[in-house]
């Protein structure tokens, strides 16, 4: 052990870099995961959990469904993890809109996820940016964002009653966040029909508390196929890059 600590000094001295060798910290970085929804009768995720409020989620073993009655019923599911804002990342996500006027839009952000009473329980309570694509029947399946209460509204027929994959980009480093849409999206990889941003996050309240991703929504919308991805950022590189290079050194000095 000795000896590999003196390889590790003697090789972070020589490419610049300062190693410090410290208990892991409570808080935990913001991961990448997938899931899927095929467990039924429960959530099935341990990276997800039920905001307060409104209707809670289902699950069928094949997606989530918030069955809630019009907007009262509005809720949301939002990662554990609430330090997001913190990691550079593409979030997609598969919603199915059914034609339910203004109560069958959905919403994916980044914020608390938590319904605000006072305004239709849209996730608009602490610092908040996300997209809220309704069906044809509302808006004419138009796309509105809200960017910390202030609502930036998008053309119609960019969204619609039927199936569309959701994608959300965070520059951790900007603290900006761009949206895209797959509009009638049928599986396969992610094909860009609109994109929008970019809007500045930097202003917005987020924290290391307070940054979660979210979806959610009510009259029977459903999600499916949740990716997060994690970018590491230019000194997480660097950092994993040194690992290995500590770790191929200290093998050969083994």
């Amino acid at each position: 052990m000795r000896s590999f600590i003196s390889h590790c000094i003697t090789l972070a001295a020589a490419i610049g870099v300062c190693v410090l060798l410290t208990a892991p910290t409570a808080k935990a970085v913001p991961v990448s995961f997938a899931e899927g929804f095929s467990g039924a009768g429960s959530l099935p995720s341990p990276f997800l959990e039920q905001s307060t409020g409104g209707t809670a989620a289902t699950f069928n073993g094949v997606n989530a469904a918030f069955p809630g009655a019009g907007s009262g019923g509005r809720s949301y599911l939002r990662t554990v993890a609430d330090d997001y804002n913190t990691a550079s990342f593409v979030a997609d996500i598969t919603v199915t809109l059914l034609s339910n006027g203004g109560n069958g839009v959905a919403f994916f952000g980044m914020g608390t996820g938590e319904p605000f009473p006072s305004f239709f329980n849209e996730p608009r309570i602490g610092p908040h940016i996300y997209m809220r694509p309704g069906p044809d029947n509302f808006l004419g399946g138009a796309i509105n964002f809200t960017d910390q209460a202030v609502e930036i509204p998008f053309g119609g027929d960019l969204a619609g009653t039927g199936t569309h994959r959701l994608r959300m980009v965070w520059d951790a480093v900007l603290q900006q966040m761009t949206f895209a849409i797959d509009q009638d999206y049928t599986g396969g990889a992610f094909s860009a029909t609109s994109t929008f941003g970019t809007f500045d996050g930097s202003n917005n309240g987020f924290g290391i508390t307070n940054s979660r991703i979210f979806f959610g929504g009510t009259s029977g919308t459903t999600f499916d196929d949740l990716v997060v991805s994690v970018v590491p950022e230019p000194a997480s590189l660097t950092m994993m890059t040194l690992g290995s290079l500590l770790l191929r050194r200290a093998r050969r000095a083994g």
